[in-house]
C-alpha cells in the first residue's frame, strides 16, 4: 500500500483529538502493524478540513455562541423552521458528507444569522471544520490577497474556503454587484458544489425596489404640491396624478408579496449560474420573516 500524505495541522496541535469513530489514534490513519501498512480512517476527511480552517474565520461570533431555540433571537422562530433545522442537525453527518446545506432568507436579520450560527456551532461541536464569513467581509479578504504585502495568496485562501466541511455565508446579496463579484461568488459556490461540500447561506429580501418606489412617491407628491402652488394647468395635474396612481399600484403589488421572489432577487445580485448551484446544494430557500409577516406555507 502506498504511503499516505501527512495531514497538515496547526503547530500547537500536538495533542490529537480522539477519533469520532474510535477507529484510529486521532491522526486519520488506521495502522496494520502486522503488514506495516496504513489506510485512511473515516475521520481523515474531517482532519483535512480542520487543517484547512487555519487562517480562516472559524469562530462563531460572541453574540451567537449560546444561541438556542429557547432564547432570542430564535425563541420566536416559526415552529416549521425549527423542525426543519432540527431534522437537518439530526442527520448532520450524512448531510455534510453529502454536501447538503441550508439557505435562510427574509427580513429578520437576527433570526437568520442565529439559525446559521446555531448550525455552525453544532457542526463545530461534532468536530467538523467550519468557516464563517459575511459575504462583504469575505470579498474584502479575497481582494486583500492581491496586495503585494499580503501574507496570504488568493489561491491559498480560495482553497481553504473550498476545503472546509461547512462554509457559512451570511448577507449574500448585500454586496455591490460587479463582474468581479459575480466571478468570485460563482467560482466559490461552483467549486463547493463540484466537491460535494455543504453551504449555509443567509440572504435578505429585495429592499431596493421598495426604496425606489417610495422615493418616486415622495417626488410625485412634491411635484403635485408645487403644481398646486404655481397654479399649473389641468393637463399637468392630470399627468402627475397618473404617475402617482402608477407608483401607488406598484407599492400595493409589493405589499401582496412582502418578501418577493428570493431566487429571482439573488439572480440579479450574484448571477443565475451561482443561484442554480445554491439551490442544488441548499434546496429551496427557507423564509425567516419578522413577527409582522405571517408565513403562508410550511417549510
Amino acid at each position: 500500500m502506498s504511503p499516505l500524505s501527512p495531514i497538515p495541522r496547526p503547530e500547537d496541535a500536538d495533542a490529537l483529538r480522539p477519533c469520532p469513530y474510535g477507529e484510529c489514534e486521532g491522526d486519520g490513519l488506521i495502522v496494520d502493524e502486522e503488514s506495516n501498512t496504513a489506510r485512511p480512517c473515516r475521520c481523515r476527511g474531517r482532519l483535512i478540513g480542520q487543517a484547512a480552517t487555519r487562517r480562516t474565520r472559524s469562530t462563531v461570533p460572541r453574540a451567537y455562541r449560546n444561541v438556542s431555540f429557547d432564547r432570542p433571537p430564535l425563541d420566536g422562530v416559526d415552529p416549521a423552521i425549527k423542525r426543519h433545522v432540527e431534522t437537518y442537525l439530526r442527520g448532520l453527518e450524512d448531510n455534510l458528507t453529502a454536501g447538503r446545506g441550508l439557505w435562510f432568507f427574509g427580513d429578520d436579520d437576527d433570526a437568520k444569522a442565529g439559525l446559521a450560527m446555531f448550525v455552525a456551532r453544532k457542526a463545530l461541536e461534532q468536530g467538523w471544520s467550519v468557516a464563517i464569513y459575511t459575504v462583504p467581509r469575505l470579498l474584502a479578504e479575497l481582494r486583500a490577497t492581491f496586495e503585494s504585502d499580503s501574507p496570504d495568496s488568493y489561491l491559498q485562501l480560495f482553497e481553504r474556503l473550498c476545503a472546509v466541511d461547512l462554509l457559512v455565508l451570511t448577507d449574500l446579496g448585500a454586496q455591490r454587484q460587479t463582474e468581479w463579484v459575480l466571478e468570485q461568488m460563482h467560482s466559490l459556490v461552483n467549486e463547493r458544489w463540484q466537491d460535494g461540500r455543504a453551504l449555509v447561506v443567509t440572504s435578505g429580501v429585495p429592499e431596493r425596489e421598495r426604496d425606489d418606489l417610495e422615493h418616486a412617491l415622495s417626488r410625485e407628491i412634491s411635484e403635485l404640491r408645487s403644481a398646486r402652488t404655481k397654479n399649473r394647468g389641468e393637463a399637468d395635474l392630470s399627468r402627475i396624478a397618473e404617475r402617482l396612481e402608477g407608483v401607488v399600484q406598484a407599492l400595493r403589488g409589493l405589499e401582496s408579496r412582502p418578501w418577493a421572489d428570493p431566487i429571482d432577487h439573488l439572480r440579479r445580485q450574484v448571477g443565475t449560474r451561482t443561484v442554480a448551484r445554491l439551490v442544488a446544494i441548499c434546496d429551496d430557500p427557507i423564509p425567516v420573516m419578522g413577527p409582522d409577516v405571517q408565513l403562508s406555507s410550511a417549510v
